[in-house]
């Protein structure tokens, strides 16, 4: 690795940067596990793996920090807005990896966001400057992108954990990956029947799941879009909503008749359906942090908390003169949470911080829009979890 960083090469620079803080969690044990091998060939290639990870082995010590700070001084502020706010929850997927998180990753993962001064540099990213050059103009902030090819009404979207690209459904049973900078289509993703009302990605980023109308749930390949399993729930209804658990092992959905179904990611064979259903659409679902609750809204009005052990509520919440839509965690003090600044799969980390929006005001819903504006706009609380926003 060469000793001057050329900081025009942005996007082979966002690679080595992402490898070099990928290879501290995975050198943390001083033992690269075959899992975690996979991990990193999923995720940059098993070519340019080979080649980061000769790279990167051969620093020693200080030499290694070094490079880390390079690399993170020379990737630029529209990069960081981008793979900031996701990279805490990005590499504890690669830390899960060996079947266990030990303590010497996570004392990792607690000095990298230490060396990076990661919550103070996710602030500035997602704070409006005070500079003429850099703030944003009233036509930029008015700047929207309608994004055409969907032939149905748009239902959902998903971004991708590192920000990178991100998926939408239609009524017209299909899905669409977009590249989330570029804003051009990579491909449609068709299986379906009947429309594609939610979807989700997993936490790794490897995963994306999609729920339609008949409650029939497909599992894909997000890189390559071949769909890797389906299941129909019987005598449920549609799906209405979705999450998945931070450990990417558990997949839970909300349906048209009121239930609440819990299925195992990797096979999407049905593992419980809570006892207690709502009377009607559940229309909002989400997950806490430790995967050990589940909050649940619908058209009943009722918002309910459930053990997911036990599949039992805990508590019921009334008082809303209308059905309940969206619900939210905020993680405890004793819950591993990404970190200040991690957005709901829902809102891009853009150039400008530009906020993905479902507009249904737009000529025709079968588009969907890219609004570009100020970052304070753009951004829920920080404190909520990445799963924290259901469907």
């Amino acid at each position: 690795m060469s000793n001057t960083i050329d900081p025009s090469r942005q996007s082979e620079l966002v690679q080595e940067f992402l490898y070099a803080c990928a290879f501290w969690i995975v050198a943390a044990d001083e033992e690269l596990k075959p899992g975690e091998q996979t991990w990193l060939n999923s995720q940059f290639g098993k070519q340019r793996n080979d080649e980061l990870l000769i790279q990167f082995s051969a620093l020693e010590g200080d030499r290694f920090f070094q490079v880390l700070d390079d690399l993170a001084r020379a990737v630029d502020d529209s990069a960081k807005r981008s793979i900031y706010p996701g990279l805490i929850s990005w590499l504890q997927s690669c830390c899960g990896q060996d079947g266990d998180m030990g303590n010497a990753e996570t004392d990792v993962l607690v000095e990298l966001k230490k060396r990076l001064s990661l919550d103070t540099e996710i602030r500035r990213l997602t704070t409006v400057v005070s500079s003429e050059e850099d703030t944003p103009t009233q036509d930029e902030r008015a700047e929207t992108r309608i994004l055409r090819g969907h032939t149905g009404e748009v239902y959902d979207v998903s971004f991708s954990p590192a920000g990178a690209t991100f998926a939408s459904a239609s009524e017209d049973a299909t899905l669409k990956l977009w590249n989330a900078v570029s804003l051009e289509e990579i491909r449609t993703l068709a299986d379906h029947s009947n429309g594609v009302m939610r979807l989700k990605h997993s936490p790794d980023g490897n995963r994306l799941y999609s729920g339609d109308r008949s409650g029939k749930i497909n599992m894909w390949n997000a890189t390559d879009g071949s769909l890797l399993a389906s299941h129909t729930l019987k005598r449920q209804g549609g799906v209405t909503s979705m999450a998945i658990a931070p450990d990417g092992k558990m997949l839970v959905v909300g349906t048209e008749v009121g239930r609440v179904i819990l299925l195992d990611a990797d096979s999407l064979t049905e593992s419980r359906t809570l006892t207690l259903q709502h009377s009607g659409v559940i229309r909002s679902l989400c997950l806490s942090m430790n995967g050990k609750t589940i909050v649940t809204g619908g058209d009943d009005k009722i918002v309910r908390t459930w053990n997911v052990q036990t599949g039992s509520v805990e508590k019921e919440l009334d008082g809303h003169e209308d059905g309940s839509l969206p619900c939210a965690l905020r993680p405890t003090a004793s819950e591993s949470c990404p970190g200040p600044g991690t957005t709901p799969s829902s809102y891009g980390t853009l150039p400008r911080a530009r906020q993905f929006a479902l507009s249904w005001d737009t000529p025709s819903a079968s588009t969907v829009s890219i609004s570009a504006g100020t970052a304070n706009s753009a951004y829920p609380d920080p404190g909520i979890t990445p799963s924290g926003y259901g469907a």
